[in-house]
């Protein structure tokens, strides 16, 4: 009887480390654009998996998820767009139970051209190292040549 007590406490022990130490779950999408009033342009999606986020409770006394997104658009002469945020969750009562994702969209005017996309996603509440990932992406759109826009599913 003593070792089954001892698994089951070993088994409950090991349960809650893996859901302190959950990696975090993020789609990363992008679509290239082009408006005749302002020129070509990027479109960038985020879905992050809510139960994969570490909560913390805030001021509200509301549990609530932070990453922090890096995004960088860089050519062969340097960096051409940078910026770096915070991407909230939605506050909730009880992360006992979460099932949604929580999404952001950016838009971003890039002149015609070939970049490096560098994105880091760190979830702030957490332990676990950011994650990184660079892209290349050409953005082609001229006046005088006929093109289409990346298809949008709505």
């Amino acid at each position: 009887m003593k070792k089954l007590i001892l698994l089951l406490i070993v088994l409950g022990f090991l349960s809650t480390t893996q859901a302190q130490q959950r990696n975090l779950q993020a789609l990363f999408s992008y679509k290239t654009f082009y408006s005749p009033e302002n020129g070509p342009y990027i479109e960038t999606y985020l879905s992050v998996n809510a139960q994969s986020v570490k909560y913390k409770k805030n001021t509200n006394g509301q549990f609530q998820g932070a990453i922090e997104i890096g995004l960088t658009f860089s050519d062969a002469t340097g960096v051409k767009h940078a910026d770096k945020y915070n991407l909230l969750s939605p506050e909730v009562v009880d992360t006992s139970n979460i099932q949604f994702n929580f999404l952001d969209q950016q838009r971003v005017q890039l002149p015609n051209g070939k970049y490096q996309l560098d994105l880091t996603i760190t979830d702030k509440n957490g332990e676990l190292k950011s994650y990184a990932i660079t892209q290349s992406i050409d953005i082609e759109y001229y006046n005088n040549i006929a093109a289409v826009s990346d298809i949008q599913f709505v």
